[in-house]
């Protein structure tokens, strides 16, 4: 497996965010629209978070213990709770794609997929 280039993160939101992978840096996310179909659109602007074949680490998915995905909206983390999964040691696979549905200020939902099957979700209702 190649651990360069497999992690896709992807806005199905009309509303601009930034994700944190693992307390790295904030990563823009494009929001979709009807000029992409509603498409989710894929994270284009660098820097890219990675795959390491080891623990998590900052704006680095990794193995073994709990990574967290922390949603930003204007620079300000979303009242939601941070998005965890974790990957077994030894799981072999040759992409994660990461989804996340902000619905409103008070609903979002994260998907985490492994060559297109589930690994974890999380749908929050929360007051803010």
């Amino acid at each position: 497996m190649s651990l360069a280039n497999t992690v896709l993160l992807f806005n199905a939101s009309t509303t601009e965010l930034s994700v944190s992978v693992n307390a790295g840096p904030k990563l823009p996310l494009t929001p979709t629209s009807g000029a992409y179909e509603w498409a989710p659109y894929p994270q284009d602007t660098p820097p890219f978070p990675t795959l390491v074949s080891g623990y998590p680490a900052p704006n680095a998915i990794g193995f073994g213990t709990p990574n967290s995905l922390t949603a930003y909206i204007n620079q300000v983390p979303t009242p939601a709770p941070a998005f965890q999964f974790t990957i077994p040691v030894g799981t072999q696979f040759n992409s994660i794609q990461i989804y996340l549905f902000y619905f409103s200020p008070t609903q979002c939902s994260w998907v985490a997929l492994l060559d297109g099957k589930l690994l974890s979700q999380l749908t929050s209702t929360y007051s803010i």
